[in-house]
């Protein structure tokens, strides 16, 4: 993240990704509440992240009270217990993760785990977009997709 007042100043790609994506779940579906979640670069206050999708949620319509801060968590099994435990607590019992096409099995296993049965909505495609013959070639792209896939991988093979 960069820095800035904008929310789109303050996250990086994935983040925007995730909370514009939530935000269009939400209109869709209206659902109760909005959970959002992100660990904070090096250097940033450890809500950094989830202060700046919340702000990009309501910039996207979301009523700002429906928007809740998950900042605690390290990792996707803390997101999923932390999240539940938040919204058990208020009532909730059905649950939408929205994130990268690539991290929904990775997050579902673990929302099953904290006893829930989500349902998963990607805001990523798995594939590139085709531009010419290019995408043949190596690519730092291609290599940015090999390095998410090892880490959600490796991340499966948790106990």
């Amino acid at each position: 993240p960069v820095g800035g007042d904008a929310p789109l100043e303050r996250l990086d790609p994935e983040g925007t990704a995730r909370a514009i994506g939530a935000a269009r779940v939400w209109r869709r579906l209206q659902t109760p509440l909005v959970i959002v979640s992100g660990i904070a670069s090096p250097g940033q206050a450890p809500d950094a992240n989830t202060r700046a999708m919340a702000d990009l949620l309501v910039m996207h319509g979301v009523p700002a009270e429906r928007v809740l801060r998950e900042s605690a968590s390290r990792n996707t099994r803390e997101n999923a217990i932390y999240s539940v435990r938040m919204a058990r607590a208020m009532g909730l019992t059905r649950f939408v993760v929205v994130t990268s096409a690539l991290h929904i099995p990775r997050s579902l296993r673990e929302f099953r785990r904290a006893g829930v049965n989500a349902i998963g909505v990607s805001v990523h495609p798995l594939v590139r977009p085709s531009v010419g013959g290019g995408r043949w070639w190596p690519s730092s792209w291609s290599l940015g997709m090999t390095q998410a896939a090892v880490h959600e991988f490796l991340g499966m093979l948790k106990p």
